[in-house]
């Protein structure tokens, strides 16, 4: 079937009045139809099953987008879904690999209790389409449907929200009136004026903004690179949205700008507090981009005070924190981290250390950043206090093990050599043979037991 197709089945279901179609009839046919909508956009990997194990778990669908694992849940329910729906898709996605995400698609729109209980107290791995206006946008021709699941994956990986539907995205697309009318707003000044020269869509050559930055007062040049800090995200998400259309010249300008300013010494260090402060308020990963962090990493570490310092990275462990799971964002904070590792805090590089050494045995995999950064923190001379971190993670893996899982005397010597076998890669970083790490481990336990 081709898109026209499905878009015509999907509007007939829509209109079939409840005397002609149950409402199991038209809530099959529209999983179908979203899995083969799926399959169009050549994302789907699976449409409807049952788990393996004895068929306990009904999964509606599964899709790969962004390099992640989403498995569906596709609900056509007249009104006032229970919020024990989500539960049990959240629990359906608990069960399986971490980083796996799920995606729940209602037909109907869902109450706001409903959708604040995605995050009530726990890690976010749900997204949700829900609404008639947004489904039919999925099913409209020149919806790019990619790249919108792209960028709420994206956006849901740093910012604290519970959904970004199908119509704002639309709307995204066509940010340059939101652009237009921001600009507008700022005063009538040398800075609107220079604002309103870059922030076009047409190429301007570097040189030519070069000059025009030079006749800026260094005051209207603070003045433009904090709306440019400010405004990053929203240009930066309006260039990945139109990414695949045409060459987005507007933000290439804005790029360009910051980078040129940057260049300024007195700048740099006039915005480097301010631009500390709202990384600090927003968590907002666009804010690490190379284009910007490049520039300020220095000044940070070197120029400013422990305190901002401390902040700095603070912030970029609670943003590790909150993002554990989404391994683009993992790889993404693993660039900054690699960078400035010898510069953080020794308490703050403890916890972070800490976080590696998960990744280091989880199911990531070798190749992408943060599994390969783990293991060079184990392996080489990057922490130099890497075995007392070591140390301090096994305890707690232990200490753990036998909170959960009481063991006895007569089980010691298994849970040692268990732990052994599953943790050996530590024993080079701690520089012990497997015996003496064995040996290690197993008075650890003893340490612990009740």
């Amino acid at each position: 079937m081709d898109i026209e197709e499905i878009t015509k089945e999907y509007h007939e279901i829509k209109k079939l009045p409840s005397a002609k179609i149950t409402a199991q009839q038209r809530g099959i046919t529209f999983e179908k139809l979203i899995n083969q909508l799926f399959d169009i956009h050549n994302i789907s990997i699976k449409s409807g099953y049952h788990t393996s194990d004895n068929k306990s778990e009904q999964i509606d669908g599964v899709i790969e987008v962004y390099h992640r694992i989403i498995l569906l849940e596709i609900k056509w329910v007249e009104v006032n879904l229970a919020a024990s729906h989500l539960y049990s898709f959240i629990g359906k996605v608990d069960n399986k690999l971490d980083g796996t995400l799920g995606l729940f698609i209602s037909y109907e729109e869902l109450s706001n209790n409903f959708i604040e209980s995605i995050s009530k107290g726990r890690h976010r791995n749900i997204l949700i389409i829900h609404g008639s206006s947004n489904i039919d946008l999925l099913f409209t021709k020149d919806f790019p449907i990619v790249l919108y699941l792209e960028y709420i994956i994206k956006l849901s990986s740093y910012d604290n929200i519970n959904e970004f539907s199908a119509t704002q995205f639309n709307n995204l697309v066509k940010e340059d009136k939101v652009i237009s009318k921001n600009i507008t707003r700022l005063d009538k000044s040398t800075k609107s004026d220079f604002l309103k020269y870059i922030l076009v869509k047409k190429e301007i050559e570097d040189y030519l903004i070069e000059e025009k930055v030079a006749d800026l007062s260094e005051e209207i040049m603070v003045g433009v690179i904090e709306y440019l800090l400010e405004n990053f995200s929203m240009y930066y998400r309006s260039y990945i949205a139109n990414v695949s259309k045409k060459k987005n010249y507007l933000f290439l300008n804005f790029a360009s700008a910051i980078s040129l300013i940057l260049k300024n010494g007195k700048i740099i260090k006039s915005v480097t507090p301010k631009y500390v402060k709202l990384f600090e308020k927003t968590h907002d990963l666009n804010l690490l981009n190379p284009i910007i962090f490049t520039r300020l990493e220095k000044p940070i570490y070197e120029y400013e005070s422990s305190r901002k310092k401390k902040i700095f990275s603070e912030t970029l462990l609670e943003t590790l924190k909150e993002n554990r799971g989404d391994f683009n964002t993992e790889n993404t904070l693993t660039y900054i981290l690699e960078n400035v590792w010898s510069k953080i805090p020794e308490n703050i590089r403890k916890e972070i250390f800490g976080i590696y050494m998960d990744f280091l045995f989880s199911s990531r995999n070798y190749g992408f950043g943060q599994k390969d950064y783990a293991k060079t923190l184990i392996s080489t001379n990057v922490e130099p206090l890497k075995e007392s971190f070591i140390e301090s993670w096994l305890e707690q893996q232990v200490a753990l093990e036998v909170e959960e899982f009481p063991i006895s005397t007569d089980d010691l010597d298994r849970g040692a050599k268990y732990f052994t076998r599953r943790f050996k890669d530590v024993a080079y970083g701690l520089n012990k043979s497997d015996e003496e790490l064995y040996i290690y481990i197993r008075n650890l336990f003893e340490r612990h037991m009740p």
